[in-house]
């Protein structure tokens, strides 16, 4: 916030502004989802953390949307990974999507996460699939 004029001068200004910050910050890092967390966790100032998470998520073309959608097109279970780890490469391609506002509907992601799923797990995407009930994302 320096050089906008926010910052006080006096010195017991400068101690409450610095606590108000601190707060600020934790309040951004108890609010983001784990995997940014390494985008923030070493700026000094809230506004150095608001700048770097804005800037991750802000859509400079069309071109960016392209990628990520195409990313979570591509998205495949990859050898020897887990399970939770697949999902959460493609749980964070679904919300850089929905933060650029693109919106991205549920049975997409759920689709694309059974098509990702290795050979060795049709029996359990057969079973997925014939289910009467729709599963979630989520449940899944």
């Amino acid at each position: 916030m320096k050089g906008k004029g926010v910052e006080p001068t006096d010195s017991v200004g400068k101690v409450k502004f610095k606590e108000y910050d601190i707060t600020i910050m934790s309040l951004i890092m108890d609010s983001i989802r784990d995997h940014l967390i390494p985008y923030i966790a070493k700026l000094e100032t809230s506004k150095e953390m608001n700048d770097s998470l804005t800037s991750l998520f802000t859509v400079n073309n069309i071109g960016q949307v392209m990628s990520l959608k195409n990313d979570l097109h591509d998205v495949r279970m990859k050898n020897h990974e887990t399970v939770a780890s697949y999902f959460l490469r493609i749980s964070r391609l679904g919300d850089r999507l929905q933060v650029i506002d693109h919106v991205i509907y549920e049975k997409d992601i759920f689709t694309t996460t059974l098509n990702g799923l290795p050979r060795s797990w049709n029996a359990f995407v057969d079973d997925i699939s014939r289910s009467k009930e729709v599963t979630s994302f989520e449940e899944l």
